[in-house]
């Protein structure tokens, strides 16, 4: 395979990857920008805190590992007579944050505070207590973004441009 060649294979796949990947994140964020209209009930907040969690590589490679701290929170809400537990803060729970920002989470809902539950109306199980896009919706959109501009830039070096 020429260089030229090797440079526009990567080119497509960088750029393909990205793609891919910010079409993902986009529906997210699309998803908690629509969440500020739903709407919403009183809850109580059951379980708040903190726990570690190990994200293994491979079940091939346990010693691969990587641990980090996520909230652990249980909320009650109803819904049209429908009891729910609902488990997510806001809908970039899953977005690593620091120690600090998680325990600001912890203390704001306290176990035992009443709450207002956003619910969505489509499947009210699907729950948050802070509706809306935040600034962890978009700081994940660079690596996609990045991933294009590698994939432009190989695509250039491979010729596609000249």
């Amino acid at each position: 395979m020429s260089t030229e060649a090797a440079y526009t294979f990567f080119g497509v796949v960088f750029l393909a990857a990205g793609a891919v990947i910010l079409f993902f994140l986009l529906r997210q964020l699309r998803r908690a920008w629509h969440s500020r209209q739903w709407p919403r009930v009183r809850g109580v907040i059951r379980q708040s805190d903190t726990r570690r969690k190990v994200f293994y590589a491979s079940p091939s490679h346990p010693a691969d590992k990587v641990e980090t701290t996520v909230l652990d929170f249980r909320y009650d809400y109803t819904v049209h007579r429908q009891a729910y537990t609902g488990t997510r803060v806001t809908l970039s729970d899953k977005v690593v944050k620091t120690g600090r920002q998680l325990q600001r989470r912890v203390e704001q809902f306290p176990p035992g505070k009443r709450v207002d539950v956003y619910y969505n109306p489509e499947n009210p199980a699907e729950s948050v207590l802070i509706p809306g896009a935040g600034l962890y919706h978009f700081t994940p959109l660079i690596t996609p973004l990045l991933m294009m501009a590698v994939g432009i830039w190989l695509l250039g070096m491979g010729g596609l441009f000249s």
